[in-house]
């Protein structure tokens, strides 16, 4: 039985310390001083494991048809010399974030990517300028691991990689690749420049197609901007004026006036790695 290979003894009350642990990082001040990001759901914590990431502690409701349905993922945690613990149905409902939790929950380091030995590899990256919508943080840096690139670097005023929503929407990929936070533009250009990537502008009165342009083997950084003011605030023709770069568009041909930055963004790793890949 499943309760014999986990024993630990059931949580019932929401004064107990991992309830609490748990519930405090809905903030991003006590994930930053924890250095912890919360997981719900059973595919997001099996990816987690999968990629080698250290675990802080498991919580999974005492319901018996959770405990079926996660008995060989509770086992592997078991094995793994996790904690884990049951918790009541009720107050397990209680702590979860979601609105419909799948019945298990857990607590990961995340390792903040450095920009230095990011860039140092000379290979293709993402750059989110004061991307501050939790589902285009997500989608962007799965689209950024799908389609090849090396990391994401996210200016100051992004929303933070670690909340929950972008946890839950970048679907594990973002123990995939480094993640670097909180970059200030300033240094950021400099390290650019100096490494001397190529960069692109994901502009919607972009100059160039994106499918036309010459990669020539040279290492790409592509910007995507805040979901309402674009790249508008950065004056990158005045900053960027010693470095090879250049606006590019997706063409459109409805009626559709623009895409959110996480459609368009995916859109344009994806052309970039049609050059890369095939």
């Amino acid at each position: 039985m499943l309760w014999k290979a986990v024993p630990f003894d059931m949580i019932t009350g929401e004064n107990n310390s991992l309830i609490k642990k748990y519930r405090k990082l809905k903030s991003k001040k006590w994930r930053q001083e924890y250095q912890l990001v919360p997981l719900e759901g059973s595919l997001l914590i099996k990816e987690a494991l999968h990629s080698g990431v250290k675990f802080d502690f498991v919580l999974y409701s005492a319901d018996q048809e959770v405990i079926n349905a996660n008995e060989d993922l509770l086992l592997e945690i078991h094995n793994q010399q996790i904690p884990a613990y049951s918790v009541d149905p009720s107050l397990f409902q209680k702590t979860a974030f979601t609105e419909t939790p799948q019945g298990i929950l857990a607590v990961c380091t995340f390792n903040e990517g450095d920009l230095e030995s990011l860039t140092s590899e000379k290979k293709d990256i993402l750059i989110l300028y004061q991307v501050q919508d939790p589902g285009n943080m997500g989608t962007l840096i799965r689209s950024a691991d799908a389609f090849g690139f090396q990391g994401v670097v996210c200016s100051k005023g992004c929303v933070d990689p670690t909340n929950d929503k972008v946890v839950r929407s970048s679907m594990g990929s973002l123990f995939h690749i480094p993640v670097v936070m909180n970059s200030e533009i300033d240094q950021l250009f400099q390290v650019l420049q100096r490494e001397q990537y190529f960069i692109l502008f994901g502009d919607k009165s972009g100059s160039k197609p994106i499918m036309t342009i010459d990669l020539s083997n040279t290492a790409v950084a592509l910007f995507v901007g805040n979901e309402s003011r674009g790249l508008q605030d950065l004056n990158f023709d005045q900053k960027f004026n010693q470095v090879r770069h250049q606006k590019v568009e997706i063409p459109m041909f409805g009626k559709a006036e623009s895409l959110n930055a996480g459609i368009a963004g995916s859109i344009m790793m994806y052309e970039l790695s049609k050059k890369r890949f095939y």
